[in-house]
């Protein structure tokens, strides 16, 4: 509890745009996920987290505008 009153905790660091684009490609190819995992070094939770995360939170532009 002192490391997150301290600002010390942060969670966990979020995957880049960059990887996020990649395995919504790799899978749109018709890639399973274990392999687009194996390739890119993700965990297979990881690209099953990306992959279920709603289409609208996928894109770089996260203004509410």
């Amino acid at each position: 509890m002192k490391a997150k009153a301290a600002g010390r905790y942060k969670g966990r660091a979020p995957v880049p745009d960059s990887t996020t684009q990649q395995v919504l490609l790799l899978y749109a190819k018709g890639i399973k996920p274990a392999k687009i995992a194996k390739d890119l070094s993700l965990g297979r939770s990881t690209v099953y987290r990306l992959l279920k995360r709603p289409p609208n939170l996928h894109s770089t532009d996260r203004s509410l505008s």
